[in-house]
């Protein structure tokens, strides 16, 4: 992934303390058994690929967790062991939870969207 690699680096040419996020990733890991997702097995290659090829790139995983609200340890856990699987452990952040989509209410998800937005989860 040149185009991480590049971007890795000329962040922290201008600030060497700087964290570089890795985001994006959206329930890929250990979707629900009801997913809806056409393109869920090439996510999932994607990801695998960046975090095998580019893991001195990034210092903080991001996971998107968008599905089933009881998969979201497995999600957490799931991105850990392959983590642990290449050798190293980073923090995983939780930078987007829940809804609403374009297509959905807001009333329908009791969670607040400030607490929902501020958020997160490192792995330790």
């Amino acid at each position: 992934m040149n185009h991480l690699k590049v971007f890795s680096r000329a962040v922290k040419e201008v600030d060497p303390e700087a964290m570089v996020i890795l985001a994006g990733a959206v329930d890929a890991f250990y979707p629900s058994a009801d997913a809806q997702h056409p393109d869920l097995q090439a996510e999932q290659d994607f990801f695998d690929y960046l975090l095998r090829e580019s893991a001195s790139d990034f210092d903080v995983f991001d996971l998107h967790l968008y599905g089933d609200l009881d998969a979201i340890t497995a999600n957490i856990n799931a991105v850990r062991q392959k983590m642990a699987a290449l050798g190293y452990q980073k923090p995983i952040f939780r930078g987007e939870y829940n809804g609403p989509s374009f297509f959905q209410p807001f009333h329908l998800f009791p969670c607040s969207s400030i607490f929902c937005v501020i958020t997160c989860c490192f792995s330790g």
